[in-house]
């Protein structure tokens, strides 16, 4: 240990330069950001959340693909075949940002599309379900997978809650 100084007690450690000791005075991160904070958020944001459930029937191919020919002998082709066609779920979460019913998700809630894709391949059913428990059959309005975003839209005959989407012109560094 070394003597103390304008700054702080200094601490010297094997092989490396001495450094001033952490100031204990310095408040907590609860004292400068409240949880208060999130809880506030988490309350006034929840009735614009959303549950989303889709289902798509996908290609699956058909004999033994891409087992290597020495193990296609032990197995029996017809047999191992996976079918035709499989329904293939997701579920997930978005957002409401407009009162006529507008929702952001994540592309890859609804579509199972690879990204190398020259096609997007979008789920056939999407139903969304608000926080109130209603439920609504949703249409795809754009999907963009490069971004990983896709626009829904719902059709509940009255105004819902929603987030506002921010201003990148207004926001700084350090925002959350």
């Amino acid at each position: 240990q070394l003597p103390d100084t304008d700054q702080g007690m200094l601490i010297a450690v094997t092989g490396q330069q001495a450094r001033p000791v952490v100031n204990t005075d310095a408040p907590a991160l609860d004292e400068v950001i409240p949880q208060g904070a999130f809880v506030r958020v988490a309350e006034e944001t929840q009735p614009a959340l959303v549950y989303i459930q889709t289902e798509q029937m996908v290609s699956a191919s058909t004999g033994l693909g891409d087992v290597p020919e020495f193990f296609r002998r032990f197995l029996d082709e017809e047999e191992d075949a996976p079918p035709e066609e499989q329904l293939q779920t997701s579920q997930g979460s978005g957002f409401l940002i407009s009162p006529s019913g507008y929702i952001v998700t994540n592309a890859h809630v609804v579509s199972q599309t690879d990204p190398n894709a020259g096609e997007v391949n979008t789920a056939d059913e999407v139903i969304v379900r608000l926080s109130n428990d209603d439920e609504y059959e949703a249409e795809i309005v754009g999907v963009d997978i490069g971004t990983d975003v896709a626009v829904l839209k719902i059709a509940a005959g009255y105004d819902l809650p929603f987030m506002r989407v921010g201003d990148s012109d207004h926001t700084r560094v350090g925002e959350w």
